[in-house]
């Protein structure tokens, strides 16, 4: 038996005690192996930034055991107890700080590899928020420990926080409404849309606190995540690309209408074969609308592959249909008026 400070220490505890140690290391080794020999890439990844940590933790753990066996410890085992629960915390703390890195790493290549665009702004925020959120607690915990009154702390944490939370609302606000943007994904990167305040272009980004859209004259729009959460938009990618256009024509009350449809038909189908941006193969309609004030009005449709073609399409169509109509003798109405004066009638 040897006596170290008071303390006696007999043979075998010595011999548990460092078999605990050993075990603790075999067991850790042990993991890494059968991970690496059976488990994905991934998990070996997780398995090479979790490897230090969960040694940390169980050599904690196998010392804690194997000083408790020594027999003159239990004068100072409240000490002990104090201790083992305050490094335990801490390096519990540590396995989880890695856990997180570890999954935000694997969320991010997941991200990237199935094309899955606007995270870049959200992960390191939640990286951070996580990694605070596991270093109050360890921090608590270890202070409880030692008889530290954590209730007043609470509460002191508790007001900062609902005076963070105060000062910072609008910034806030945005903040979780560009994660409803991501998770939801009512507008998805390079999604055209249009809001009801009359913003319209292509999505570029959508970050932490706004959402940046890029108009179809090259500048950029910056709306704030809150109020574009919150609006009505129009998504003219939401169920695919290609959408029909309407374009509206109206012609002389005395024109022939089968032949104004049929000549319509032709040019359409023209426009709609050769023109950039024009569905090949969609069978326009004409759909005589109704009686204006100057001819007969109605919609030609036409159908292109996605909204910024609409411009290019209209574009040929009208210059195309107005030669035909010219050369077909087909009137295109102007708005005009005949006034009658009474007394000066014929």
């Amino acid at each position: 038996m040897v006596v170290f400070n008071g303390i006696e220490i007999r043979e075998l505890d010595i011999i548990v005690s460092a078999g605990l140690v050993l075990l603790a290391l075999l067991v850790t080794r042990f993991i890494s192996l059968l991970i690496e020999r059976y488990g994905g890439e991934q998990k070996k990844r997780i398995m090479q930034a979790l490897g230090l940590p969960i040694l940390i933790v169980l050599l904690i753990v196998a010392v804690y055991l194997a000083v408790n066996r020594f027999a003159g410890i239990v004068t100072y085992v409240g000490i002990v107890n104090k201790l083992f629960v305050a490094v335990l915390s801490i390096g519990a703390a540590f396995f989880l700080l890695r856990i997180i890195d570890s999954f935000t790493e694997m969320y991010w290549k997941k991200a990237q590899e199935k094309q899955i665009e606007g995270l870049e702004g959200f992960l390191p925020i939640a990286n951070r928020l996580a990694k605070l959120f596991v270093i109050l607690i360890a921090a608590i915990i270890a202070l409880a420990a030692f008889g530290v009154e954590i209730s007043p702390l609470l509460a002191s944490l508790g007001i900062l926080g609902l005076a963070v939370a105060l000062a910072f609302q609008e910034t806030l606000g945005n903040f979780f409404s560009g994660v409803y943007l991501i998770i939801d994904k009512p507008v998805r990167l390079k999604d055209y849309i249009r809001t009801e305040h009359g913003e319209e272009g292509y999505v570029e980004s959508i970050g932490w606190r706004s959402t940046k859209i890029r108009t179809r004259d090259g500048n950029v729009v910056i709306i704030p995540n809150n109020r574009l959460a919150q609006a009505v938009v129009t998504n003219y990618y939401a169920l695919g690309k290609k959408m029909e256009l309407t374009i509206p024509v109206s012609v002389a009350y005395d024109s022939d209408l089968e032949k104004v449809e049929e000549v319509t038909i032709d040019v359409a189908r023209k426009i709609q074969s050769k023109a950039k941006g024009a569905v090949n193969g969609f069978r326009p309609k004409v759909r005589y609308d109704r009686f204006g004030e100057s001819g007969i009005e109605f919609k030609v449709i036409l159908q292109v592959e996605e909204f910024t073609d609409k411009f290019e399409v209209t574009h040929e169509f009208i210059k195309t249909l107005k030669k035909r109509y010219v050369r077909e003798k087909i009137t295109i109405p102007y708005p005009k008026r005949d006034i009658f004066i009474k007394g000066f009638e014929k």
